[in-house]
């Protein structure tokens, strides 16, 4: 077992606790969740999905061979890979409009924020 900022890999590699930061449907329709982890190398990304009777899925594996420098480009990639598998099926036009509000959502500009202290002034 392999464990990185708290993610724990097994020994194939693949995480056993990634985040899971969306999740949509249900299984009985149209369904997908995106789940992320970090490794030494950056973010990667697994999912699940599925519609009808087909699906497809994939973890976060620890020696992928893309990884991201944020966990929102992490999200992002796996919602458009998600996408592209969905196409055009007609029972998945929900889900598909859930990827794109996510897509949106990730790819926008985060708020700085930023901690002032009574010192702030000296730099001025």
């Amino acid at each position: 077992m392999t464990t990185f900022n708290g993610y724990e890999y097994n020994d194939c590699g693949v995480c056993v606790n990634p985040d899971v930061p969306y999740e949509f449907g249900s299984f009985k329709d149209c369904y997908f969740s995106i789940s992320i982890s970090e490794t030494p190398r950056g973010w990667v990304h697994g999912h699940n999905c599925h519609v009808g009777t087909g699906g497809c899925g994939k973890g976060c594996w620890h020696h992928s061979e893309t990884t991201y420098t944020s966990k929102s480009k992490a999200i992002v990639a796996c919602a458009e890979r998600i996408k592209e598998w969905y196409g055009n099926d007609k029972g998945a036009t929900k889900a598909i409009a859930e990827l794109d509000r996510i897509i949106a959502e990730e790819s926008g500009k985060k708020p700085y924020l930023k901690q002032y202290s009574i010192f702030d002034y000296l730099n001025d």
